[in-house]
């Protein structure tokens, strides 16, 4: 892996010369992002930090994305009638990664009569 080090960061540089020169690193198959879980935190502290912090840009994109995914469907589905707290609420529910039980939910509730 050889990488102009006239184009990376000055505070790179260096970590950056030794990656490319280190034994260990270079016999490994590890490509792209995976490269950077096994590279030595003592060694390359500045590099990990930086793919740290741009491999965050994509997940939180993911989420927002998602959100508004989600956001689209349910107000195209219930059109205006949702209120700010509804549309809240189903929001959360459709995003979170929590198992809800809503048949206990649901069982564990007052009944509710309606009038016509």
């Amino acid at each position: 892996m050889k990488i102009n080090l006239e184009r990376v960061r000055s505070d790179l540089q260096e970590e950056m010369c030794n990656l490319q020169n280190d034994p260990f690193m270079l016999s490994r198959t590890e490509t792209n992002a995976a490269i950077f879980e096994v590279m030595p935190q003592d060694r390359y502290p500045k590099l990990i930090d930086f793919a740290l912090k741009i491999k965050s840009f994509f997940g939180s994109t993911y989420i927002c994305e998602s959100t508004f995914s989600s956001m689209k469907y349910i107000k195209s589905a219930q059109r205006n009638t949702l209120t700010n707290e509804a549309l809240e609420h189903l929001l959360r529910f459709a995003t979170t990664q929590i198992e809800v039980d809503i048949v206990k939910l649901v069982s564990n509730t007052k009944r509710i009569r309606l009038s016509h």
